[in-house]
């Protein structure tokens, strides 16, 4: 019997019992061609690597992938998960060889409506975009003209030491090269202190024995990984086989062991228990 709890989507940071995050998953993937198809995915972990391959039906030549992350500001020096864009994101092909990625910036003002958008203003002072999708203080540092000059657009704060108040989405496109495709990241659970099961909200099945398993270990701080397996707008697969987790992970069961069920909306999710003592 299959039973259903919540979804919470940290390798690699420090967790603490009144600690908890939404998460940052990767952004879903989606495709410059109609045709393309996934037939079949795998998930693969090793510490907070994450490794998702794809296996494709034939591409039209000039085939692209492509993905825009949310609008990124700055959130504090709290924020868990500096570098929300993804940096680290690597592509492989099917004989492991590199694919090079395309990126585009854009940064807007949200404090204006409409939205405006800053990006060639930037450019021209020479500021990075991504400064604000770090967990470091966004502080610019330059002449008083130019910060005058962001201050009318309202990209940056007042005092001395002013912030950057924009915010940045950056756009990833790769090639597809062949019927094989591996994306590399580091991945960025949600996580929060779990005391029992009825804590989790719907939306998350699990057999009985793990259900049972799963609340022998509470309270506990549970983390969700929310991984996307497949092509936004094109079936996705039912199962996905999965590996390198420990006894203490547990997701939705596929037809055979080590496989996953794949949640509507295209992604595998997994919960990691980690106990607070």
């Amino acid at each position: 019997m299959i039973r259903f709890l919540g979804a919470w989507a940290v390798f690699g940071v420090a967790l603490y019992a009144d600690d908890s995050s939404g998460g940052v998953p990767l952004p879903p993937w989606y495709s410059t061609s109609s045709s393309i198809q996934v037939n079949a995915s795998s998930v693969r972990f090793d510490a907070s690597q994450v490794a998702v391959q794809l296996q494709l039906s034939a591409a039209n030549p000039g085939t692209f992938l492509h993905f825009t992350t949310p609008k990124l500001e700055w959130l504090g020096e709290g924020e868990p998960y500096p570098s929300r864009h993804f940096p680290e994101l690597r592509v492989t092909d099917a004989t492991g060889a590199a694919i090079p990625i395309r990126e585009e910036l854009r940064a807007y003002v949200t404090a204006t409506k409409p939205a405006r958008d800053i990006t060639l203003i930037l450019k021209q002072y020479k500021l990075d975009p991504l400064l604000v999708a770090d967990s470091e203080p966004p502080v610019i540092v330059a002449p008083p003209e130019q910060l005058n000059a962001l201050r009318r657009v309202a990209a940056v704060g007042e005092g001395e030491n002013p912030l950057a108040q924009w915010s940045v989405q950056r756009t990833v496109r790769v090639a597809v090269r062949g019927k094989q495709v591996t994306f590399h990241y580091m991945a960025r659970p949600a996580f929060r202190l779990v005391t029992k099961i009825a804590e989790l909200p719907g939306g998350y099945c699990l057999a009985d024995q793990q259900a049972k398993d799963l609340a022998s270990r509470l309270p506990a701080v549970v983390k969700e990984y929310a991984i996307p397996i497949g092509i936004a707008g094109h079936k996705y697969p039912q199962a996905v086989s999965v590996s390198g987790l420990g006894a203490d992970s547990f997701y939705c069961s596929g037809p055979a062991p080590g496989r996953a069920a794949v949640a509507p909306d295209g992604t595998v999710r997994i919960l990691v228990v980690s106990p607070t003592s």
